[in-house]
């Protein structure tokens, strides 16, 4: 399940990295009663992913999740979002986050306040529905990278 999970994860990155330009790195942080903090890479405007490591964990609890996002609706101030994530160790599941995105600081762009609810599915447990809240930050354009000519 964990290859399966880290493997689709990559073919999803190249796959929609060849229809883009430039991506764009982010780094977040999740405050909830499990607090991540997560490594973004935005294919184009509409597509992205990110991988978030649960934090405040001993290391035998380490649980990294990867999810996939699609922008339904994106402007200058807001973005709203969903898409479709795993998650394994401590949990193992799949999970759904919902969530919006907003730009408060108009000369400061970069910096993005979240907020995201997603409803997980545990393979060894039961659904728990997951919230969450924190700040974002995407490097500028001349940092991106380039993907495809």
């Amino acid at each position: 399940m964990k290859k399966t999970l880290i493997t689709s994860g990559i073919i999803f990155m190249l796959f929609f990295g060849q229809n883009s330009l430039f991506a764009q790195f982010t780094v977040s942080y999740h405050s909830s009663s499990l607090p991540k903090a997560g490594f973004g890479y935005d294919f184009n405007e509409k597509f992205g992913a990110e991988l978030r490591l649960y934090t405040n964990v001993i290391f035998d609890d380490f649980t990294p999740e990867l999810m996939v996002k699609y922008n339904f609706i994106s402007n200058d101030q807001f973005d709203f979002y969903s898409g479709l994530g795993g998650v394994i160790n401590s949990l193992d599941g799949i999970f759904i986050p919902i969530g919006f995105q907003f730009r408060p600081i108009e000369s400061f762009k970069q910096f993005s306040i979240h907020a995201e609810i997603a409803p997980l599915w545990d393979f060894n447990d039961s659904f728990i529905f997951l919230g969450s809240w924190g700040f974002r930050y995407k490097f500028k354009k001349k940092f991106a990278v380039k993907v495809a000519d």
